[in-house]
């Protein structure tokens, strides 16, 4: 059984209409999380402009395991938690004494209200984005040029500016498409030469240094790498090295089935 965790979150949920949500078989393979991060989000209560923002990873320590985030409105600070999957794919989180939030990772994942006589409210889906790298990566290019924006094999896939503080990311749910996220708290934690570099390091949780490993050693001690993502930045310059960030909730730009458009790679050059 699934212990129950309080994360101070005080504000309650608005109840609406109720609904079952539908568990898996223990039988079901439900962990998403194998090759994907789910974002999901909610108001706190009717009269109250501020979300409940939750970002769910696979575990950087534990099989079966999420490494989750949380924000409440425009607070700066962010909880982090990990929680063993259950096997009927339900997150249970305690927001009161009363009122507990379900994230549900069955099929479509959703989120929604549980109260003290276990009724849920109206579920509100997740979004459901790529984790692992992709074989064709998708890279900001053109920087500063009317064809400035993403290009993926040499093909454009959206024409933006700016788009070096965002990331570009491929979903599955709950529409197929391209979704964007802004770059939060951007931090050069490591001027080095990076952009040559197959590998990207990886961040490992553990009782004796936690931080960003790059061929099985420590390249920069960071306790909450697990809520953070990194990349080679200013490839090039003298600011050349690792950045960390941290990315707000996905926005859907292109409901497509995440393939190239026609071939204009020769703009980026």
């Amino acid at each position: 059984m699934m212990k129950l965790l309080y994360l101070g979150l005080s504000s309650s949920l608005l109840v609406n209409s109720c609904q079952t949500i539908k568990l898996a078989n223990e039988s079901e393979d439900n962990n998403l999380l194998r090759d994907a991060s789910i974002y999901c989000s909610m108001k706190m209560s009717d009269n109250d402009s501020e979300v409940l923002a939750v970002e769910i990873k696979p575990s950087t320590s534990a099989y079966n395991a999420a490494d989750i985030t949380i924000r409440k409105g425009s607070e700066e600070a962010t909880r982090h938690l990990e929680l063993e999957i259950p096997s009927d794919g339900l997150l249970i989180l305690t927001m009161s004494n009363t009122d507990e939030l379900a994230i549900s990772l069955t099929g479509k994942p959703v989120i929604a209200k549980i109260n003290a006589s276990k009724d849920l409210s109206k579920p509100s889906n997740c979004i459901q984005l790529q984790a692992s790298a992709q074989s064709r990566t998708v890279s900001c290019q053109a920087l500063g040029t009317p064809a400035e924006g993403w290009y993926q094999s040499g093909r454009i896939i959206q024409h933006t500016t700016q788009c070096q503080s965002k990331i570009l990311t491929c979903g599955s749910q709950p529409t197929s498409g391209w979704y964007v996220q802004e770059k939060l708290k951007q931090n050069k934690i490591l001027k080095t030469p990076c952009s040559g570099q197959q590998a990207t390091p990886a961040c490992i949780v553990n009782d004796v240094a936690s931080g960003w490993y790059l061929g099985g050693s420590l390249l920069f001690a960071d306790a909450s790498c697990s809520t953070k993502k990194i990349e080679c930045s200013d490839s090039g310059s003298p600011n050349e090295g690792w950045t960390t960030f941290e990315t707000s909730q996905p926005e859907l730009i292109a409901a497509e089935s995440c393939q190239p458009n026609r071939n204009i790679s020769y703009l980026a050059r």
